[in-house]
């Protein structure tokens, strides 16, 4: 499965255990290719996210948290991941780009799609 979607990055933390979290928040207009990546569940993909600039930030391991759509249409999906599968930059990119709309590259490894 590839999905590619535009979001805002809305939110980035580190827990205890040492496993990020990064929430992207999606307007109403993207509402068909979010509920598409329900499809990701109990599957590890990687993530490309490039900004308006084109910073670039990779993920290599990524695995679906959380999802939630409001009743306007809304949605948020949270993403984990532990700092093994992130370089730096990438994660510095997280921070720069908070609250910007960015482009959110997602592909599992089943090809059959």
């Amino acid at each position: 499965m590839k999905v590619k979607i535009q979001g805002v990055i809305n939110n980035m933390s580190l827990r205890k255990d040492g496993e990020y979290r990064v929430e992207f928040k999606f307007a109403l207009s993207e509402i068909a290719k979010v509920i598409s990546m329900v499809k990701l569940l109990n599957n590890n993909f990687s993530i490309g996210v490039i900004s308006e600039e084109k910073d670039k930030a990779i993920i290599t391991d990524a695995y679906f948290y959380k999802l939630s759509i409001d009743r306007e249409g809304e949605s948020k999906l949270s993403l984990s991941f532990s700092f093994e599968h992130i370089d730096n930059d990438s994660l510095a990119f997280f921070g720069k780009h908070q609250e910007e709309l960015v482009t959110i590259f997602i592909k599992n490894g089943e090809e059959s799609e």
